[in-house]
C-alpha cells in the first residue's frame, strides 16, 4: 500500500482533491491549487536540504574509516550531492508553479472562449 492510500497520511489529510469544480460563472474550472501546495512543500524540503548541506563537514576520525584526503573527498561528495538534491527539489517546485500558472491561464482562455455560448 502506498502512503497516499493510507488514511491519515499527508496525502489523505482531508485537503480537497484538485479537479473540476463549478465557478461563480457556471463554468467548470480546474483547480491547480494542489500543484501550488506541492510546490510549497517542495520548497520547504529544498530549504531543509540546503540547511543540511552545512551540516556535512569534517567529523572526528573513526578508526577503520577513511581519513585525510579520502575523508575530505567523501565529505565534499556528500555536500555536493545534498546541494544538488536541494537544487533539483527547488527546480521541481518551480516547474510545478509554472504548470499551475499555465493551467490557470488555459482555464481562463477556455472560459473566455466559451463565454456567452453556454445556455
Amino acid at each position: 500500500m502506498h502512503d497516499r492510500d493510507r488514511p491519515g497520511t499527508r496525502w489523505t489529510s482531508g485537503r480537497p482533491v484538485p479537479g473540476p469544480h463549478p465557478s461563480s460563472g457556471g463554468v467548470a474550472r480546474s483547480d491547480p491549487d494542489g500543484l501550488d501546495a506541492a510546490a510549497a512543500a517542495l520548497d520547504h524540503i529544498a530549504d531543509d536540504l540546503a540547511d543540511d548541506t552545512a551540516l556535512v563537514g569534517p567529523a572526528a576520525p573513526v578508526p577503520g574509516f577513511a581519513a585525510g584526503t579520502a575523508a575530505t573527498a567523501w565529505e565534499d561528495a556528500m555536500a555536493r550531492a545534498t546541494r544538488e538534491h536541494a537544487e533539483h527539489t527547488a527546480s521541481t517546485a518551480s516547474a510545478l508553479r509554472a504548470a499551475a500558472t499555465s493551467w490557470r491561464a488555459a482555464d481562463d482562455d477556455a472560459a473566455a472562449a466559451f463565454a456567452g455560448r453556454a445556455s
